[in-house]
């Protein structure tokens, strides 16, 4: 007989494997943006069991949803290769990124308020992300070997 420690060693190993096929499974839809591919092919599979594909005009729909999914994939993915699409910033000229310490500096509220944005500081966690202070939000960037990419959006309470 097999015990309850046992028993918990093999689920914990199950388990993992089934996490590591679902994340392999995701990455693969993700990298060639067969999202929606999958989703068509999901309903399609319902509407086979319901027996509501047996309709010319559903199978008719099925169909061209699968050739449109199919080809927004490849579109996506070719576009994703070649390096076209994405939101990329460009620096302007007279951007410098300081740091904390530098901008932080002043301690009256009226000189802060004057001060020209956008204001760029280093983030200390990973030198690779670069953070823009506008008036009314924060901005992510990734410094890539083409400029910054803007990560997310933060929006500022008032």
């Amino acid at each position: 007989m097999i015990s309850a420690t046992k028993n918990r060693a093999l689920l914990g190993i199950v388990w993992a494997i089934i996490k590591t096929v679902f994340k392999l499974v995701y990455g693969i839809l993700k990298f060639f943006n067969l999202h929606i591919a999958f989703l068509v092919a999901i309903v399609g599979v319902v509407l086979f069991f319901t027996g509501t594909l047996k309709n010319s005009v559903v199978l008719t729909v099925f169909y061209v949803a699968v050739i449109f999914s199919i080809v927004y994939a490849i579109f996506t993915t070719i576009k994703k290769l070649l390096g076209f699409g994405g939101k990329k910033v460009s620096k302007s000229k007279g951007v410098q990124i300081v740091d904390e310490e530098k901008s932080s500096s002043s301690d009256d509220k009226e000189d802060q308020d004057t001060t020209d944005y956008p204001k760029y500081y280093k983030v200390k966690q990973n030198p690779a992300y670069v953070m823009a202070e506008f008036k009314d939000r924060y901005e992510l960037y990734l410094k890539t070997k083409d400029g910054l990419k803007l990560v997310r959006t933060d929006y500022k309470r008032n």
